[in-house]
């Protein structure tokens, strides 16, 4: 039977995970919410279209982060039995699993966008700007599932501060531009949803450039050929546990499109209404996702 202090020094570990973990979140949510929130200032139906698109590129970091939670399980799984050279190799190989997944979603959101927003059945005034969005945004789809999966080998060997202060940056450079993009202070193609999408890209494609760096310094034995190096055990151990984690999160969010997508028929107003909620709505889910994957790391 463990003392109340252990139990209470549980707690405190737990808690110390899941804090830098629950903001690392919301910041990461946050991106899509100022983009959101700064169109409104130019019109209803440039921030309904946008948060539309943002609402199928959620689908896209749960399954990031459903995956980055499968390796977390098997990472800890691996370090807790104190085989870090195996840790280090699976580190390396889910690297390369989840820029190969990214990439092919990537390419299927660029090349279906208009597609995937006819599906939700959005007005046709809304899908020009909906599909510009997506379509650039649509490449920080390997974006997310690389940065994601870094910050998950960061938070197992107890670093969880370090992808949280990278999402700080990514935000404040988003915010910056965002609002240089509003006060038509950027030039050329800087302008409307279009610019809003592009400062959101170059924002990501920074913090993955700072993430990696600092992954790569961390040593941790980490051995670049054992990118290619791929072992079916491990991609299928992260596969199978990930599926499993995640599995609630994908039908969570994928019943949000649904509903989405039946609102979209409506004035438009109706739509931004529900889009402003809903992004509101989606930071009290992550509280309880947070808790849960930093169970997972500390049961590892």
């Amino acid at each position: 039977m463990k003392t109340k202090q252990e139990k209470r020094e549980e707690t405190r570990a737990l808690l110390m995970l899941a804090g830098p973990l629950l903001l690392e979140q919301i910041l990461r949510s946050l991106i899509g919410t100022v983009n959101t929130f700064m169109l409104s200032r130019i019109s209803d139906q440039a921030s309904a279209a946008v948060g539309v698109s943002n609402q199928i590129l959620n689908v896209v970091i749960i399954a990031a982060t459903m995956l980055a939670s499968g390796t977390a399980v098997v990472v800890n799984q691996y370090l807790g039995a104190g085989k870090n050279r195996e840790a280090a190799h699976i580190t390396m190989n889910s690297l390369t699993f989840s820029t190969a997944v990214g990439a092919v979603l990537s390419v299927f959101v660029i090349l279906k966008a208009r597609w995937l927003l006819a599906l939700m059945g959005l007005q046709s005034e809304l899908v020009g700007p909906a599909s510009v969005y997506l379509r650039i945004v649509g490449v920080s789809c390997t974006i997310q599932f690389i940065s994601i999966m870094a910050a998950t080998h960061f938070r197992c060997r107890k670093k969880p501060k370090t992808p949280m202060l990278i999402v700080v940056f990514t935000n404040v450079i988003n915010l910056l531009g965002c609002m240089a993009v509003i006060s038509r202070v950027l030039p050329g193609p800087f302008q409307d949803v279009q610019g809003i999408a592009l400062v959101r890209l170059i924002s990501e494609s920074l913090g993955l450039g700072l993430i990696l760096v600092l992954l790569a310094a961390q040593g941790w034995d980490l051995r670049l050929r054992e990118l290619w190096q791929l072992k079916r055990e491990y991609i299928g151990k992260i596969v199978k546990l990930g599926f499993m984690t995640g599995a609630e999160g994908i039908s969570y969010t994928t019943a949000q499109l649904v509903a989405t997508g039946f609102i979209t028929s409506l004035p438009s107003q109706v739509l931004s209404a529900k889009v402003y909620v809903q992004t509101v709505n989606n930071y009290t889910y992550m509280a309880g996702l947070a808790v849960g994957q930093a169970a997972q790391i500390m049961t590892g």
